[in-house]
């Protein structure tokens, strides 16, 4: 079964708690998460492959190209293991890109030297909103030259990544701007015209309102989500801190010097909100280890039972409403 719900590793008790579900899901490391050389999940490329090799896991390369790691540069070394462990890589040019014409021209180039290397890799085209904004007519254009250009390549191309008019609040954990179900179905119609699959990102923290479903009802393929897999993580040691105001303190100082915090903070926040927006980033550091995590000795248990029942309601509401 292709996988509808997208997830990103956004720490080791993640990917330990989708292998343990057994669900077809996809699995969509960013490069600051997952790089050949490291990230801070703790993860090299090849090491999350051999950690999910077995299961039903589909591993995605989420955001591949220029900008995208933790260090400036064009992407092409981060995409030399991508072809070797990833089954679809996702080609984002687009932080860097001029005009629809340049994103078009350095998507094919970065296509045209992963097939060099591979010529079975799949990939994701397009990007997210927050990143480069495009409508459906842009769409069926980026996918137009694309075929042109790339010719039986074109069917290596799985899933164009639409828009739909949402972004996400990190410090106050919602969905924001305005969903655009119009939108959103002009874009699946560019997709099906093309034969490619359509995918969405940013799809968190719409479980309770049943976003999710509403967005499969209306013939999306899949949906990426992360972040609130992350804050799931972060708010169960805020629940275990409690009232501690010393591990509370040492805690935010972690996240505070950590800088991680930066790029989702566009207002005043509280030191509560703060730690909710990056704590993801610096669980794997020995520092967190040593001052916070030490104290719980239960954590990784509790946090992957919490992680499976959140992710299996993501995954019923986009498998349970269409066959």
């Amino acid at each position: 079964m292709t996988p509808r719900v997208f997830l990103g590793p956004m720490t080791v008790n993640t990917v330990e708690a989708i292998k343990q579900l057994s669900l077809p899901i996809g699995l969509i490391p960013s490069r600051r998460q997952v790089e050949y050389d490291g990230g801070y999940t703790g993860y090299t490329t090849k090491e999350l492959y051999e950690s999910i090799n077995d299961s039903e896991v589909l591993l995605c390369r989420d955001h591949a190209g220029p900008g995208q790691g933790a260090k400036e540069d064009d992407g092409y070394i981060s995409l030399v293991e991508d072809v070797k462990y990833m089954d679809v890589i996702h080609i984002d040019p687009w932080k860097k890109v001029s005009s629809i014409e340049d994103g078009i021209a350095q998507t094919l180039e970065l296509i045209h030297y992963c097939l060099t290397i591979n010529p079975f890799q799949r990939f994701e085209v397009g990007t997210e909103q927050a990143i480069y904004e495009y409508s459906a007519e842009d769409l069926d254009h980026i996918l137009n030259r694309l075929k042109v250009n790339l010719g039986d390549n074109f069917d290596n191309i799985e899933y164009a990544c639409v828009q739909s008019g949402t972004g996400l609040d990190l410090p106050g954990r919602k969905n924001t701007r305005n969903f655009d179900s119009t939108k959103l179905s002009d874009f699946i119609s560019v997709c099906k015209r093309y034969n490619v699959k359509s995918k969405e990102h940013n799809g968190d923290y719409l479980v309770d309102n049943f976003g999710i479903a509403t967005r499969f009802n209306l013939g999306l393929d899949a949906i990426n989500i992360a972040p609130e897999l992350g804050q799931l993580e972060t708010e169960y040691y805020l629940y275990k801190i409690g009232s501690n105001l010393d591990l509370f303190n040492k805690f935010y100082d972690i996240c505070y010097n950590s800088k991680k915090w930066e790029k989702w903070i566009t207002r005043e926040i509280s030191k509560h909100e703060l730690i909710l927006t990056c704590g993801h980033y610096i669980v794997n550091t020995p520092e967190f280890k040593q001052e916070i995590k030490i104290n719980f000795p239960e954590a990784d248990k509790d946090i992957q039972n919490n992680l499976k029942q959140l992710i299996t309601k993501m995954y019923t509401q986009a498998h349970g409403s269409k066959t």
